[in-house]
């Protein structure tokens, strides 16, 4: 049951009919090679031979087929060659057999096996062949299969029943293979949405950047690697000069297009591992990982420069203050750079603004 498990979790991905494929093509597998082999016990005690080769055969293919499908674990082809065998095997056992001990109860099994391993579409060639065979043969052993007791009406009771069992299988499968989609299109939807929710969650709705709360989160994991790993990390605080002017003057609709300008040359300036966050109002916040603190002060100052000389907000006169950070792993807390970080922003701002401050 273990191995099971760990077939079933190792083969199948989100679609359900791998999931039943693999634990089909498995349990259908093991199950062969044990019946075969009681079956092997009996007819050499029974003195069968015939029947006992049969067995033997059967058992190095399917043993073969177990073996490849553990290695390899490509469970479709795996799972057609395994139905062709038992496809072989059940045509030559019901022409031996004769419907002497029930031969064609095991042709009525077939299908079953076949579908559940295959799905409709691949499996209905070769039930297909299976009735083109099957239907002849049993029709040709009237009054001879069973010692006489075969004939006419058992062939049509056997015929239709399972053509029967046949259509019910396919029909079966239709709606577990309808109700399979729709499980998969729900579950596409459902991670669209999740997708989405953590976006929302995370995101800030004006400038798109990250928010303070998924900073936070993030800033907290990574120091967690910066003290385990001895790596470096800097801080790059920023606040827009005189902001609050740009509302007085031009309205807070030209506001938000101002903050949205500064969040873009952000982005643009940043490096995909380093994370941006608006960190409230007119405040801005990057983590930059694995930076010196001469690189992060090469970044900031060269953001300064892109909000300066941007066109739309050189019109304004918008400028930025930065202050710059970097984590001392033997002394620093998230707090303490936090709050070192701030002192140098608002030392920025003391001595003229539109510059960068290290502490």
């Amino acid at each position: 049951m273990k191995s099971l498990m760990n077939f079933y979790h190792s083969n199948s991905k989100s679609d359900i009919f791998l999931k039943r494929q693999s634990v089909a093509t498995f349990a259908i597998t093991v199950l062969s090679l044990i019946i075969f082999i009681v079956f092997a016990t009996i007819n050499i005690l029974q003195q069968e031979y015939f029947l006992m080769t049969v067995d033997v055969v059967a058992i190095i293919f399917i043993g073969f087929t177990f073996k490849e499908l553990i290695k390899k674990q490509n469970t479709g082809q795996i799972a057609f060659i395994m139905s062709i065998i038992m496809l072989i095997i059940t045509l030559v056992i019901a022409y031996y057999d004769k419907n002497q001990t029930y031969g064609l109860i095991w042709v009525s099994a077939y299908p079953i096996l076949s579908i559940s391993m295959l799905g409709n579409k691949k499996s209905f060639l070769l039930n297909l062949i299976l009735m083109l065979i099957i239907f002849p043969m049993a029709y040709m052993g009237i009054d001879e299969w069973n010692y006489g007791n075969w004939n006419t009406i058992s062939f049509i009771r056997f015929s239709t029943s399972f053509v029967f069992v046949l259509f019910l299988l396919y029909l079966l499968e239709f709606y577990f293979l309808s109700m399979n989609q729709e499980l998969k299109k729900s579950r596409e939807k459902e991670l669209k949405y999740i997708d989405e929710l953590q976006k929302i969650s995370s995101t800030d709705s004006l400038t798109s950047l990250y928010n303070r709360r998924y900073f936070d989160s993030q800033f907290s994991i990574y120091i967690d690697e910066v003290k385990r790993y001895e790596k470096s990390c800097c801080i790059i605080l920023l606040d827009i000069d005189f902001f609050k002017s740009v509302n007085d003057t031009y309205g807070h609709d030209e506001g938000d297009v101002v903050l949205k300008k500064i969040a873009q040359i952000i982005d643009d300036n940043c490096r995909s591992s380093d994370i941006s966050a608006r960190w409230g109002g007119e405040e801005f916040i990057i983590l930059l990982k694995e930076t010196t603190v001469k690189d992060a002060f090469s970044i900031a100052d060269g953001l300064r420069i892109s909000i300066s000389e941007n066109e739309h907000l050189e019109s304004k006169g918008i400028t930025a203050s930065f202050g710059v950070s970097c984590f001392d792993t033997e002394l620093d807390t998230p707090k303490k750079i936090f709050k070192r970080v701030d002192e140098a922003l608002y030392t920025s701002k003391e001595n003229g603004r539109n510059k960068v401050t290290i502490k």
